[in-house]
């Protein structure tokens, strides 16, 4: 499976209105995709410890 290039979420700062949009980063999405069910929950004990440039990266910035 390519990476999910739909894939994003948008924060916007209402005070400023200016707009960041993150997607999980590439070595993320390949590193976790195929991780089977029964191993799910220390996959995601494993993401909280990550730092945050290995599990996001900017898609957008205004």
């Amino acid at each position: 499976m390519a990476h999910p290039e739909g894939t994003a979420t948008a924060f916007r700062n209402r005070a400023t209105g200016q707009t960041l949009t993150l997607r999980p980063a590439a070595r993320f999405f390949e590193r976790y995709l195929h991780i089977p069910r029964e191993h799910l929950a220390d996959a995601g004990s494993e993401v909280l410890t990550l730092p945050e440039a290995e599990v996001f990266e900017v898609a957008a910035t205004p």
